[in-house]
Order: structure tokens, then sequence, then C-alpha cells
């Protein structure tokens, strides 16, 4: 899957189809930002949680962002219960089946709205005004991968350059 694609064919219309009235959810940076996400979290590749050959264990967390079910029944339990206008939105970007969990790995658009949604949900998680990956990558490592994550700014930034710099244009 070429990033440029997964951008404007995923990633952008998730946003915008959540970010209705939202200030800021749906910017060239947030959507950079989801895609970014998706390529430390699994490489555009891997849809379940895989530590390498010999791994035959499923989870715990699912798709190309990589969310863990508890995360998403977090999201909607903790934050859209409270705000049932985009509890709706991202509702009406399910499919009828499977469950939600097995579309955390199916669904492009709805993983891609909760990936927002994780970091949207942080009062004190800021965008650039700009696409800056070094500011995504804490961004990434505060909100998502979290200082208890495995993860490094390092990774998000050798993701970055490998996998979605090439790719980065105006969408």
């Amino acid at each position: 899957m070429l990033p440029i694609h997964f951008a404007r064919y995923v990633v952008q219309p998730a946003l915008a189809h959540m970010g209705e009235g939202l200030r800021g959810f749906e910017t060239l940076p947030a959507v950079w930002l989801v895609v970014g996400t998706a390529a430390v979290e699994s490489g555009f590749r891997a849809i379940d949680q895989h530590s390498g050959p010999g791994d035959r264990t499923w989870g715990p967390a699912y798709g190309f962002w990589q969310i863990e079910p508890a995360t998403a029944e977090d999201i909607h339990n903790n934050y859209l219960h409270f705000r049932p206008g985009l509890d709706q939105r991202l509702q009406r970007l399910l499919a009828p089946r499977p469950d939600r969990t097995a579309q955390l790995a199916t669904n492009l658009s709805y993983a891609a709205a909760l990936c927002r949604l994780i970091y949207w949900r942080q009062a004190d998680c800021v965008l650039p005004q700009t696409v800056d990956p070094a500011r995504f990558a804490a961004l990434w490592k505060r909100f998502y991968n979290t200082p208890a994550g495995a993860g490094t700014e390092a990774q998000f930034l050798d993701s970055w350059q490998r996998l979605v710099a090439p790719w980065l244009e105006p969408l």
C-alpha cells in the first residue's frame, strides 16, 4: 500500500467524516500524523500484533494502527459516551459485521478514526500547523505509544523516513 493512497483514500475521508464541526480534527497535519502512526505501528503490512516467525497468537493489538481492544472500548465507554454526536459519526463508520474488535483490523476507516481519537481526546495534544515529523514522533510517543511503551521517537522517525517521506505531497 502506498502511503499517499492510504492518506488520500482512507485517512483523509475518515477524518473528514468524523471532524464535521471539530476545528483541527481533519487538518493536513492530522492526516499525516495518523499515516505516520500506521507506519511506525505496523509498517502498513501487519494487521495483527506479530512478534516474529512462529508467533501463532492473536493480538493483543490489531490493524495498521495496532489498537488494543481495551483502548477502543475505553474510547467508546469513557469518551464517546459523553459526546453522542461524535459517537454517532464513529458508529456510522462501522460495518454490521464483524464485531468492533475484528473491525480494528478489517475496517480501515473505523480504525483510522479511532487512531485520531486517541490523540484528539488528550486536551494537551496540540498538533503543529504544518507537517512536522519530529513533533509527530513526540506526540506519538507521549499519547499513543505512551512513556511506558517500548517504542521510541527514533523508531517513529525511521519509519517516517523510510515509508512516508518519499510519498509526502499535498492531498
